[in-house]
C-alpha cells in the first residue's frame, strides 16, 4: 500500500478534519511524485475519487467546519459521498456533484496534451458533443464576464436538476469553475443562484471551487 491507498482507507474509517486538511497536500505531492498528475488532471484511475469528491470536501470543510468534527467517505457509488459528523450539531449526509464535467474534461484534455489549455469553454454540459468538438477546436478567445457568468449560473441550475433526489443526504455540495471570473463577478450573480437554490429538496447547498488555488466555498442554501 501506499500513501494515497492508505489516505483512502483511513477515509473509509473516517478521520478528523484537522487530519484531513493536514494529510490532503502531502497526497497530492505524492500524486504528483508518482507521475499521476495526468489523472489528476482528467479526474480518472486511482485519483478520480480523490478530485470529485475528497477535494470538494476539503474546500467545504476547510471554510465550515472544526477541526474536531470527523468526515467520513464511504468511497463507493452509493447516493452518500461523505458524512460529517460535527463536535455539536447535526449530523450531515453530503452528495457532490461536479459542474461542467464535460468541459473540464475537454480543456484538461488539451492541456495534458499540448501543454497548454484555455481556462474557458462556454459550453455547458447538456449540449451536443459537436458543440464541445466546434469550441475546441476554435482558437482561444477573449471572454466577456456576462457570458462567464451566465454560464456558471446554467451550469449550477443544471446540476440542480440532476440532484433533484437528495436520496437520505441532508446537503448538496457543487463543484464550480469560480476561477473563470474575479470573485465579484461571481458575488454579482449570488442573488440569482440563491433564488435558484430555494426550491432544491437539500437542507443546505453549497458551491465549492475547482483548482487547487482556489478555496471558496459559497453558501446558497
Amino acid at each position: 500500500m501506499d500513501i494515497l491507498d492508505i489516505f483512502y482507507e483511513d477515509l473509509t474509517q473516517g478521520i478528523s478534519i484537522a487530519d484531513l486538511l493536514l494529510r490532503y497536500p502531502v497526497v497530492v505531492e505524492f500524486v504528483h511524485g508518482a507521475g499521476l498528475t495526468s489523472d489528476m488532471r482528467l479526474a480518472r484511475g486511482r485519483v478520480k475519487r480523490l478530485c470529485d469528491e475528497v477535494a470538494p470536501a476539503r474546500r467545504f470543510a476547510q471554510a465550515t467546519l472544526q477541526g474536531s468534527d470527523l468526515i467520513q467517505f464511504p468511497l463507493d457509488s452509493g447516493p452518500i459521498d461523505c458524512s460529517v459528523l460535527p463536535t455539536t450539531g447535526k449530523l450531515r449526509k453530503i452528495q457532490i456533484t461536479v459542474a461542467q464535467a464535460r468541459a473540464r474534461l475537454n480543456v484538461m484534455r488539451e492541456l495534458d496534451e499540448k501543454g497548454i489549455g484555455r481556462g474557458y469553454l462556454g459550453v455547458t454540459d447538456d449540449r451536443p458533443t459537436a458543440e464541445f468538438m466546434a469550441a475546441m477546436s476554435r482558437e482561444r478567445i477573449m471572454y466577456s464576464p456576462g457570458a462567464a457568468q451566465k454560464t456558471l449560473v446554467d451550469a449550477i441550475r443544471l446540476s440542480l436538476e440532476k440532484k433533484g433526489d437528495p436520496r437520505g443526504a441532508n446537503t448538496l455540495l457543487i463543484q464550480v469553475p469560480l476561477d473563470i471570473l474575479p470573485k465579484n463577478r461571481v458575488d454579482d450573480i449570488l442573488p440569482e443562484l440563491v433564488q435558484i437554490a430555494t426550491t432544491s429538496p437539500f437542507d443546505e447547498i453549497f458551491v465549492v471551487g475547482n483548482g487547487e488555488y482556489r478555496d471558496s466555498c459559497i453558501k446558497l442554501k
